[in-house]
């Protein structure tokens, strides 16, 4: 009765009810229209098809092995970073002594370093987790040249930041390292040989042994110039010495794993795009556009280019509704304007599809049911005496689509079509993915066909 009364005032309230449950879980009600999990369904699949044991023991300490470089590659920054930190303190120190004499500059400058020790501690377990996997790690798929040089300009940038107390320590420790990866590469010289080999073999548990030769003496005088500088200054120079050499002895060291697996050609390469890839930078960004632009071309043009697009917007949608908290303020605050607005997009693209795959129901006789006696008169063999061929085709072709009543035995049939929008489906679909997907929803005589 209010609604009879008040038209106007309830059309109002009903539009207020509306838009307030469209803005509280519109958003939700169209994540619900979306096959999100049907499309990670089919992500799954496409991984699981591609993921064996033998694939696994091959990609998975590669992955690591990379996940592991880069970190060391970052912490190095860091350390450098907190090194010229250090560097700003001392200066801000000492012009702040003159002022106050009772600052104590080394207590400040003790207590930056073990607050900034974080870098090192993970790069150490980085270091760590490097050694580990290289030996899994099928190296012909490590560009061992270019991580050589990498490590190579670490070892240079870690040796300037030294401090120039130690530098004849720093050149010592990288001396021996020097000669004692020179001994191990003789160990094919006959007559060099035994410098490498081990004056003892001490049998240790779990069926090892411990060879003590000259390289194992030379690591040993290594670590005991290490603890020399350590203990400088009542120990107070492991984070200030200790650490710093053990950074760039580190890198040296990868460096010189990495070293034995590349040959004279392979460095000049490294080194050639090494400094194509410097100079070259800014066009970098423009290289990885067109190639992304001419893969998206390959697969666009040869395929349905409505079905393309309506895909690529649904994924692009839920790829947006599961990261909207990323988005900017002022397109958060429109997200409802982006919402309908996609919608729209979507249906106008859906909307051919339909009218495409859509045959209008026959008029006049196609749709009536008719007995086989009288299409065989007015079709078949009985009429051809009477009518030449191409009048008879033009008229039984008015027949196409009518359902004919019969009863008989058949002896041979001709199929005049198959529709098959799983097919469709896959090659609209990026090429990558479409070999995976036949070999997971079809038999091989499906693939060859």
């Amino acid at each position: 009765l209010q609604v009879v009364q008040y038209p106007y005032q309830s059309f109002e309230s009903f539009k207020h009810y509306i838009l307030l449950n469209i803005s509280q879980r519109g958003s939700a009600w169209v994540k619900s229209l979306i096959p999100t999990a049907q499309i990670q369904t089919l992500m799954l699949l496409y991984l699981y098809n591609q993921l064996t044991p033998e694939m696994l023991w091959f990609i998975i300490p590669l992955i690591v092995f990379f996940i592991a470089v880069t970190g060391l590659v970052v912490f190095s920054m860091q350390m450098f970073y907190g090194r010229e930190a250090l560097k700003q303190l001392k200066s801000v120190s000492e012009l702040m002594k003159k002022f106050d004499p009772m600052i104590d500059e080394k207590a400040a400058e003790t207590k930056f370093m073990w607050k900034s020790i974080r870098p090192y501690i993970s790069f150490f377990i980085c270091l760590l987790i490097t050694v580990a996997v290289f030996p899994l790690c099928d190296k012909s798929w490590i560009p061992c040249s270019e991580l050589s040089l990498v490590a190579l300009f670490f070892t240079v940038s870690a040796l300037r930041g030294l401090p120039s107390d130690y530098d004849d320590y720093a050149m010592y420790t990288i001396g021996i390292k020097v000669l004692t990866t020179i001994l191990q590469s003789l160990s094919d010289v006959k007559w060099l040989r035994i410098l490498c080999q081990p004056f003892i073999s001490i049998p240790v548990p779990y069926g090892m042994e411990l060879h003590i030769g000259l390289p194992s003496i030379l690591h040993v005088v290594i670590l005991a110039m290490l603890v020399v500088m350590a203990g400088r200054h009542s120990w107070k120079g492991v984070y200030k010495v200790v650490i710093p050499h053990l950074v760039c002895l580190m890198w040296w060291q990868l460096f010189t794993i990495l070293f034995d697996h590349t040959t004279w050609r392979s460095l000049g390469r490294a080194s050639l795009g090494w400094v194509i890839l410097i100079t070259m930078l800014p066009l970098l960004l423009v290289y990885v556009l067109g190639i992304v632009f001419l893969n998206f071309l390959q697969w666009f043009v040869p395929s349905s280019i409505t079905a393309v697009a309506a895909i690529t917007i649904c994924i692009s949608t839920v790829v947006v509704l599961n990261s909207n908290t990323h988005l900017p303020e002022n397109i958060r605050e429109k997200k409802k304007a982006i919402f309908i607005g996609v919608a729209a997009v979507v249906a106008c693209l859906f909307v051919p599809m339909l009218y495409a795959s859509y045959v209008p129901a026959s008029e006049g006789p196609l749709t009536d049911l008719m007995p086989w006696d009288r299409y065989d008169e007015l079709c078949g063999p009985p009429a051809w005496p009477h009518q030449n061929e191409a009048s008879l085709q033009a008229k039984c072709s008015e027949f196409t689509g009518a359902m004919v009543k019969w009863s008989g035995k058949v002896t041979s049939i001709r199929v005049g079509s198959v529709e098959n929008k799983f097919r469709s489906f896959v090659m609209a679909m990026p090429t990558v993915m479409r070999p995976t997907l036949r070999c997971l929803l079809s038999s091989e005589d499906d693939d060859e066909r």
